[in-house]
């Protein structure tokens, strides 16, 4: 994983037992990462039912794609054996799942739709509303019709966030996946709410006074819009859900620091903070992903620059950022393809579309034009934090803008740790200059690491352009193994 923080030269030294860690091997010279690309590929699959597995990973496969996320589990409903949530398949489809992705070297994320009861049975909707567990509007109503109204055809309920047995549910499902399956991830979906209409039962009402101390006389109108303590309410809420959010990330990682937690992230950042309550930016720095998914879609390769340029500034690439291509909206390859291009430039380590059934149509195309090289995954490389000095100037995008010829001042503290299933016990090879296409600008200098330490690079581009400083290597495991790795910076300009 790369990170870039633009603060002051401080980081810490580590060190790690060498036992049992084997030498490299390599002629000197060799870098075999410099035949991969680093770049995360993926696709949600939505219908996980009867899918021929083996036969869909081949051909994810084939065309280069090296991660899916399929929808295993909803707030009401799992297609594998669940101690928490009725079984809604005829058989195990994520076991199925995961024996074929990994045949073919694909990672499975499991997709998650957290609180929506989507595909449950109309019993578990029922014990839930007897139990006082769903949400409500303002005005009484259930999820259902105020999405109705709203012109979306979702026909289930949604779990008040703020009840604690529906806060043990979302926590204790998500790590059964963790405890019984052989995943790579875990991926937040409506980790959220749907709107601002909701939540306003009565034990929202309860729990809110309990909790911020307030008297309550006119509820919900207190804290409704324009109410007196709506700003309260909105934080409170916001709460819920990161509260939330970190607490089944601290848990995954605590119990296989390997697994990734990674968000389909609400892509328009004022419906997210006062809507959704989900500041998904704010998990970033808190280290509760390990990387974001924004939902990105849009046919508009224009539209879709602008979202990401919002992005931007608030992840500064302290996790990988791999961006969500609406693919049942473009129904072509072109709009795809031109998407992925503005991406690249701007600094995405990576894709992922929705959802597979458009993908199919496109997969041969995409293998031939866009993945023409094998690619190493971003989140599976050694940690790096990139920290460029300062500079006087800086773009809206969050950018460090250097003159011509300024040298760049960029100490990369490299550790030997990722999250990989073994440790690192050394890491070989070369510190490079690239263009956002990914090609070698210049080569700084070679590195050789059996311990966590500094590199300190300071090119002096002349050229104006967009750069990122990439270490390009081999990492030795700890269990004999070797393993190809790209990490890069945040990307920097040049300019007059």
């Amino acid at each position: 994983m790369s990170k870039f923080l633009n603060v002051s030269w401080v980081a810490v030294l580590l060190t790690i037992n060498l036992s049992g860690c084997s030498g490299l091997g390599r002629s000197a010279g060799e870098n075999p990462a410099f035949s991969y690309v680093a770049e995360g590929r993926g696709t949600w699959i939505g219908r996980v039912r009867g899918v021929d597995w083996d036969s869909t990973m081949a051909a994810l496969a084939a065309a280069g794609i090296n991660m899916v996320f399929p929808n295993m589990c909803t707030g009401g409903a799992a297609s594998y054996p669940s101690e928490f949530l009725p079984m809604t398949t005829d058989r195990d489809e994520l076991a199925l799942c995961i024996e074929a992705a990994h045949r073919y070297g694909i990672e499975v994320h499991v997709w998650r739709i957290n609180w929506y009861m989507s595909g449950c049975p109309d019993s578990f909707t029922t014990a839930m509303e007897q139990a006082g567990r769903i949400q409500y509007s303002w005005d009484g109503k259930r999820n259902p019709q105020v999405m109705k109204e709203q012109g979306y055809d979702q026909n289930r309920d949604w779990l008040c966030p703020s009840h604690p047995d529906n806060r043990r549910l979302e926590h204790d499902a998500m790590l059964e996946l963790v405890r019984k399956y052989d995943v790579d991830g875990v991926h937040f979906d409506y980790m959220r709410y749907s709107n601002d209409q909701l939540c306003y039962c009565d034990g929202c009402r309860q729990r809110f006074a309990e909790e911020t101390g307030l008297k309550l006389d006119n509820w919900p109108r207190e804290v409704w819009k324009e109410g007196l303590y709506r700003e309260v309410y909105l934080d409170w809420r916001r709460q819920l859900i990161h509260s939330s959010a970190r607490e089944i990330a601290r848990d995954v990682h605590t119990l296989n620091p390997y697994v990734c937690v990674s968000l389909a992230a609400r892509t328009g950042l004022s419906w997210a903070y006062e809507s959704d309550a989900q500041v998904w930016w704010d998990w970033i720095g808190e280290g509760i992903l390990d990387f974001v998914c924004p939902m990105n879609y849009t046919t508009d390769p224009e539209r879709f620059e602008k979202t990401m340029k919002s992005h931007l500034p608030l992840t500064l690439g302290r996790v990988p950022y791999y961006s969500g291509l609406g693919l049942y909206e473009m129904k072509a390859f072109e709009p795809l393809a031109k998407n992925i291009a503005v991406g690249r430039e701007l600094g995405q380590d990576g894709w992922v579309t929705f959802e597979l059934r458009s993908l199919r149509p496109q997969l041969e195309r995409i293998g031939r034009e866009l993945n023409t090289k094998p690619a190493v995954l971003p989140h599976r490389g050694p940690e790096a934090r990139f920290i460029f000095s300062k500079s006087q100037r800086e773009t809206a995008e969050g950018f460090t803008v250097f003159a011509p010829g300024e040298p760049t001042g960029c100490r990369v503290s490299l550790l030997l740790r990722g999250k990989l299933r073994e440790g690192i016990c050394r890491l070989k090879g070369d510190a490079v200059v690239e263009s956002m296409d990914g090609k070698t600008v210049e080569r700084l200098s070679a590195f050789d690491r059996q311990t966590s330490s500094f590199l300190d690079l300071s090119p002096a581009l002349k050229q104006a352009g967009r750069y990122r400083l990439a270490l390009y290597g081999t990492m030795a495991l700890s269990g004999g193994g070797e393993k190809p790795f790209i990490v890069k910076s945040f990307p920097f300009e040049v300019q007059e």
